[in-house]
């Protein structure tokens, strides 16, 4: 799930859309002017509903861009991304998983929220989760990552070398052989015929 840079977005979005995106980004960073973050405020800022929005007006395959851009221009603290976290969509809380990168909260804010989404039964959180925040601040210990080696490439799972694999059997190899039986003992030779008594 590549996140589109504004330029790729000002190309791909319509008319509407890129004028709405401008408008959403304005208010985001006139949101990040304003002093401290807006923790316990009775309304949200406007960038918000429109974090909320993106999907509407931009459409669900450039949502998580969208709002990965938002979250960048607003300068979200830990606050804002746990709240938005904690009540968003599945969507929304894919598009904080992965600005979590970007805006690189302290390990004891943003470490929650990953561990949360791995705990989920979401592949697309599951996958937005073990991104670079996660492989750079959660612990490689067994156990700690659940999942992770299956969605993240800090964690491959390579199959062995080539060349370390057994060479397959030929037709005219003796593995083919239906009575090839590699390492077995020979087969023994014929029963000699039991003795029987002569007679007087």
């Amino acid at each position: 799930m590549p996140i589109l840079t504004r330029e790729d977005l000002d190309i791909r979005l319509g008319g509407a859309a890129r004028t709405w995106l401008h408008e959403a980004l304005t208010e985001a960073a006139r949101s990040a002017a304003e002093p401290g973050e807006p923790t316990g405020h009775p309304t949200a800022p406007a960038w918000e509903s429109r974090f909320t929005a993106a999907g509407r007006h931009c459409g669900r395959a450039h949502a998580d861009s969208v709002r990965v851009h938002l979250l960048h221009e607003a300068r979200a603290g830990a606050a804002t991304l746990s709240r938005l976290y904690r009540q968003g969509t599945a969507a929304e809380r894919r598009a904080v998983l992965l600005a979590l990168h970007h805006l690189a909260p302290a390990p004891a804010d943003g470490l929650p929220i990953v561990e949360d989404a791995l705990r989920t039964n979401d592949t697309r959180l599951l996958q937005a989760a073990v991104g670079p925040y996660a492989a750079r601040h959660l612990p490689r210990t067994p156990g700690a990552m659940p999942c992770s080696d299956a969605f993240s490439p800090a964690y491959p799972r390579s199959p062995p070398p080539i060349s370390n694999a057994a060479p397959a059997a030929t037709p005219n190899s003796p593995a083919c052989s239906p009575t090839a039986r590699p390492n077995a003992p020979p087969p023994a030779g014929p029963s000699p015929p039991a003795s029987t008594a002569s007679s007087p």
